[in-house]
């Protein structure tokens, strides 16, 4: 038989989604940390289906934090705006699953916000504590941490 190579999946219960929903908020805060010094503020989680039968439940519990945001889901991608609380502690704004997709291996990503988008791809632009860019085509729009340690990835998102 072959071995799962995914952290979580296939997830089968509410608490295992929420269970990754914590896991990703948490990994991309470090990775954030890792590259920035800082703890910056949440506004994004979003966890990858890996299965079918999975990435069915996984819309399923979803649309249990509240209605799709057509202008925000994308592509494979839903999200809703929680209408209540998703993580102690983080106001989570979007909250996504994103379809099944063979080359995103990692558990999801989370996007973070800064006050001055600009002035932070110009001081984070190369770092050596991880990999940080801008992502191509869409620079003025995100920016990638990430770190091969990790198994999600993280975002600064100019809003």
């Amino acid at each position: 038989m072959p071995k799962n190579p995914y952290r979580f999946s296939p997830i089968t219960t509410k608490a295992a989604f929420e269970e990754a929903i914590a896991y990703v908020a948490e990994e991309a805060h470090a990775i954030c940390k890792q590259i920035t010094g800082k703890r910056l503020p949440l506004h994004t989680v979003c966890i990858f289906a890996h299965y079918p039968e999975e990435e069915k439940l996984l819309r399923k519990l979803l649309a249990t934090y509240g209605a799709a945001d057509e202008d925000a889901s994308h592509g494979t991608t839903t999200y809703v705006r929680p209408t209540g609380q998703v993580l102690q502690h983080e106001h989570v704004q979007l909250l996504g699953v994103r379809g099944v997709d063979p080359y995103r291996m990692h558990v999801g990503y989370a996007d973070f916000t800064v006050p001055n988008y600009q002035q932070f791809v110009e001081t984070h632009s190369g770092t050596k504590k991880g990999w940080a860019r801008p992502v191509p085509a869409r620079e003025h729009l995100l920016f990638e941490l990430w770190h091969p340690d990790y198994d999600v990835f993280a975002y600064v998102v100019n809003r």
